[in-house]
C-alpha cells in the first residue's frame, strides 16, 4: 500500500469512527459534551496534520509516516476511551 493510500485509509476509517460516536453522542449525558468538543479540535488537527503530511511525504517518506500513524492510534484510543464511557 502506498503512503497516499495508507493516509487516506487512517482518515477514512477516523472519519467513519467520528460519525459513528457523533450518532451516539446525541443520546449521551451532556456532561460529555465538552469532552466531544475537545476531540472534535484533535480531530481538525489530525486533518491538519494529513495534509500537511500528504504534502510533504515524498521528501520524509517514513518518519512522517510513522509520527502521523503515531497521532492517528492516539486519536484512536481517546475516541475509544471515549465510546466506553457513553
Amino acid at each position: 500500500m502506498s503512503l497516499k493510500d495508507d493516509f487516506q485509509k487512517l482518515k477514512e476509517d477516523l472519519a467513519q469512527q467520528r460519525d459513528e460516536l457523533r450518532v451516539q453522542l446525541n443520546l449521551a449525558k451532556a456532561d460529555l459534551k465538552d469532552d466531544w468538543d475537545e476531540l472534535e479540535q484533535r480531530y481538525e488537527q489530525f486533518r491538519e496534520k494529513i495534509s500537511q503530511v500528504s504534502r510533504e511525504a515524498e521528501q520524509s517518506g517514513q518518519n512522517i509516516k510513522e509520527a502521523t500513524h503515531k497521532f492517528a492510534e492516539e486519536l484512536k484510543k481517546e475516541y475509544e476511551d471515549f465510546k466506553r464511557r457513553l
